[in-house]
């Protein structure tokens, strides 16, 4: 494992160093003291990088990785695969058909890998994470989330003004 950590970590720090560049060619604020569009980016970057190195540098015991290898408790690749597939489907889909569908079928989909035996119960906290973040994001903090051809934002926004009245 002491190989594939390595490089899982040389991965990392292309990505980081890709989404570095990226972040650089971002517009700079006119605001002297504003953070502006770069500071998140930066953040993100700068914790993945670490998180990088503890990875490339971790000594690795061959007992506790042999005990890791049968315990029963962690998920297979296989799953980790499909997890990680569901949310980029989800990304995908909150670029094509907005936010609250690709958000909903993303974290719906993610929660029944993760509790296939609790499908209603995903369903209804799907729904209402997805719901929750987009009143915090469009109607508190004023920041527009990417629209559905369809305009199921604009009927539920309908319908959250009708209850308010």
């Amino acid at each position: 494992m002491k190989r594939a950590n390595k490089i899982i970590a040389l991965v990392t720090w292309a990505i980081c160093a890709l989404f570095l560049y990226l972040t650089i060619n971002l517009k700079k604020s006119v605001i002297t003291y504003e953070p502006g569009p770069r500071l998140i980016p930066y953040i993100t970057i700068a914790a993945m990088a670490i998180c990088a190195l503890f990875i490339f540098i971790e000594k690795v015991d061959p007992e506790k990785e042999a005990k890791r290898a049968n315990d029963p408790n962690l998920a297979p690749l296989g799953q980790i695969m499909i997890f990680f597939g569901i949310f980029l489907l989800g990304i995908i889909l909150i670029k094509y058909c907005g936010f609250i569908i690709g958000a909903f079928i993303g974290i719906y989909g993610m929660m029944l890998l993760a509790m296939p035996k609790h499908w209603l119960r995903n369903l209804i906290i799907s729904a209402v994470m997805v719901l929750v973040i987009a009143i915090l994001f469009s109607y508190i903090l004023k920041i527009t989330l990417p629209r559905d051809p369809w305009n199921i934002e604009n009927g539920i926004a309908i319908l959250i003004n009708g209850l308010r009245h």
